[in-house]
């Protein structure tokens, strides 16, 4: 089943049933028939139930299209799909057969579909999309050894082995030109791999492996020049990214099946008896605080907005201050003179190009919840796209004091200063900020204070698509902000690309915005 529920209220608002299965085997205890992450793009949604289905449903509940691959996957389905262009991947690992296959993401008919090396055997990670140089590769973890395809054609790149590892969990992450595999049971172990290279690249490209501590099932985490992982039996580490040295290494307590994630400047651990330990980044181990649920919690965190969302053995919580919960998230529609409905209505009408719309809802929200208006960044960019210069000025330097250490923040309240007065002014008034490892916020800070040649930008981000996304879009910015159309056009074309709308999210409905006020000049 299929289910959505309002992010105001917790009451359910979609409930469809996508597959029936008659016949259903015996999953690991731990497992669940509906474990992969369902994708949302636009009005579409895409959920994946291993080898009992896949498919596309709108977000009203309707379904699209549907498809199943058969595969015997001994503990159940696993492995979320992902999205790149008009395709739907997904790892289909199993003891008597393994593929990866896309789909068209419109009609869910087979694009191309890739038979896994000899022999098979299970496994649940979900595949990735980087970039490498001049191409896209999509990394697929599975039994035995990993692969890199080419994400178009599902033409092996170059592939990664190692002999007895199966039955892997943890999804691939890629940074410094590194992309770090878990290798599985039983023995579990974690290897930086360089992406560069074409073929067998296990005895040429393994840059290092970590050995002590590795997970079987949470995924790592890469903030930054850091590398943080917890392994099943709760021991956290903090690893240098490039090298594989540890800096830090931590027993947590309790077991872990939940990833770790990174939001708001700091790492949350989330142990299946359901304790959130929650660290400050950095080599310096550092906790923060502890919380704790009832029931069971072995899915990962999700964070939308100022809100963090966990799903126990049998409840869904989303959890947010009390200041947040007013103008966080985009849920469904709420009666109009609600705060959570004018800030959806606000950003909808943003997304959907109705700009002056959008400023009005924003400035009624700030005017609803004026103790709320500093975290309203979205209103500042709105008001830059409205030419209202100085409101924008003010919002930025507003939502500062509730978020100061935000390159973000500070790069649009130089736009802002440039375009009402001019770029040198801009340069003289950019706000301070504080630490930010996101890669590369602090080389944009540098290009925007005039300290770093913009070149530079896009070398930090190396071929992570996120990162990629972000030097393109804030270098497109700073160059139109100099009145560089040309420049500007380059990058921010680049950064309004499709294949970077899942990791851009709402910053990628920027970047089309402003490809499109260039294209009108």
């Amino acid at each position: 089943r299929t289910l959505a529920f309002d992010v105001e209220t917790g009451r359910q608002v979609v409930n469809t049933e996508v597959f029936r299965i008659r016949h259903a085997g015996i999953i690991n205890p731990k497992n669940s028939r509906a474990s992969p992450t369902p994708i949302v793009e636009g009005d579409r949604v895409y959920v994946h139930f291993g080898a009992d289905g896949t498919a596309a449903l709108t977000t009203a509940g309707d379904i699209v299209w549907r498809a199943q691959f058969s595969y015997d996957s001994m503990h159940g389905n696993g492995g979320s799909p992902v999205l790149y262009d008009d395709l739907l991947i997904v790892s289909c690992d199993g003891a008597d057969t393994a593929f990866v296959v896309a789909l068209d993401k419109q009609t869910g008919k087979v694009r191309w579909k890739t038979s896994r090396r000899q022999p098979w055997d299970q496994a649940y990670s979900t595949p990735l999309v980087i970039r490498v140089g001049e191409r896209d590769e999509l990394v697929s973890v599975g039994a035995y050894r990993a692969a890199s395809y080419d994400p178009r054609s599902g033409k092996e790149i170059w592939r990664v082995g190692y002999p007895e590892g199966f039955s892997n969990v943890p999804r691939p992450v890629y940074g410094h030109g590194l992309v770090y595999i878990a290798t599985g049971f039983n023995e579990p172990s974690l290897m930086a791999v360089r992406v560069d290279g074409t073929g067998d690249v296990t005895r040429t490209h393994v840059a290092w492996t970590l050995r002590r501590g590795a997970p079987l099932t949470p995924s790592p985490l890469l903030v930054g020049d850091e590398l943080y992982v917890v392994n099943d039996t709760g021991i956290a580490s903090c690893l240098d990214a490039k090298s594989g040295r540890t800096h830090w290494q931590e027993r947590l307590g309790g077991n872990y099946s939940a990833s770790p994630i990174f939001a708001d400047q700091r790492i949350y651990f989330l142990s299946e008896e359901g304790v959130a330990t929650v660290i400050a980044p950095g080599t310096q181990f550092r906790r923060l605080g502890t919380n704790e649920l009832d029931g069971a919690t072995l899915a990962s965190m999700a964070v939308s907005g100022a809100s963090i969302f966990i799903r126990t053995g049998t409840d869904l919580y989303r959890i947010s201050t009390k200041a947040n919960s007013a103008v966080a998230g985009a849920g469904y529609a709420q009666p109009p003179g609600r705060p959570q409905a004018i800030f959806d209505r606000a950003v909808a009408d943003f997304r959907n190009g109705h700009i002056a719309e959008s400023v009005a809802g924003f400035d009624a929200l700030a005017k609803l919840v004026p103790d709320e208006a500093p975290q309203l960044w979205q209103r500042g960019i709105a008001l830059y796209y409205a030419g209202r210069y100085q409101d924008c000025r003010a919002q930025f330097e507003s939502h500062r004091t509730v978020n100061p250490d935000d390159v973000e923040n500070a790069a649009w309240h130089f736009l802002c200063v440039a375009r009402a007065e001019s770029p040198e002014r801009a340069k003289a008034a950019l706000l301070p900020v504080g630490p930010d490892p996101r890669v590369p916020l602090a080389q944009i800070y540098q290009v925007f204070r005039g300290t770093l040649a913009p070149e530079a930008v896009l070398a930090a981000a190396g071929g992570r698509p996120e990162s990629q996304f972000y030097a393109h879009l804030y270098l497109g910015l700073y160059f139109d902000a100099l009145g560089n159309k040309e420049r500007a056009l380059e990058h921010i074309r680049a950064a309004a690309a499709d294949r970077y709308a899942a990791v851009g999210g709402y910053m990628h409905t920027v970047a089309r915005i402003h490809l499109g006020t260039l294209q009108r000049r």
